[in-house]
């Protein structure tokens, strides 16, 4: 890892990466990704929405997760669908080099569902798991017992948020690599163990 000699250059970057911290703690509120207005390009992320004619079921019912004997859960398939972004999503579409070219719908059973989960954000995988997905397997009707509450559906939302946030850091993150590289400067007087 490159450190800058130029004290300037090592706070911009210690800033992204403290950026990047908030991002990856559900418990840090960030301002216009999961707190206040979101940012345009995250708005319509994510969006809770429900078949027209349908009821409201926040009942997570698409097969997403289940229990073996011994009591581990295991994922299931669920249900997405894939297709175009549509003219309420054009400024989340604005950044599909990045986000990913084809949106998800996740349902949460046949009539409800998140709208517009762009490909790479629902494909994100920390850990090797992928996040959403995995989030989803341990909340399934069938071991919950119960559909889900607001602030869960919320946190949902929040967490696919978070995830195009940093996704869309990026571009920013490799120009500061490359500029901490450019003024990095060896460490004088150190030796280490060998």
């Amino acid at each position: 890892m490159p450190l800058p000699a130029d004290v300037n250059v090592l706070r911009q970057s210690a800033a992204l990466g403290a950026h990047i911290a908030a991002l990856l703690d559900p418990d840090t509120p960030v301002p216009g990704v999961s707190e206040g207005d979101p940012r345009p390009e995250l708005r319509g992320i994510a969006v809770p929405a429900t078949k027209p004619g349908a009821a409201r079921d926040w009942r997570l019912t698409a097969g997403w997760g289940s229990r073996t004997n011994q009591g581990i859960t295991m994922p299931g398939r669920g249900r997405t669908e894939t297709r175009g972004y549509d003219e309420a999503e054009v400024d989340v579409a604005a950044h599909a080099s990045i986000l990913g070219a084809h949106p998800y719908d996740v349902f949460l059973n046949d009539a409800t569902f998140w709208r517009n989960i762009p490909e790479r954000v629902w494909e994100c995988r920390i850990g090797g798991y992928q996040v959403l997905k995995k989030w989803l397997s341990y909340r399934d009707h069938s071991i919950l017992g119960r559909p889900l509450d607001a602030e869960e559906v919320g946190h949902f939302q929040d967490t696919a948020r978070r995830i195009a946030a940093i996704l869309l850091l990026g571009p920013d993150l490799d120009v500061s690599y490359r500029i901490c590289a450019g003024a990095h400067q060896a460490l004088t007087g150190y030796h280490g163990s060998s």
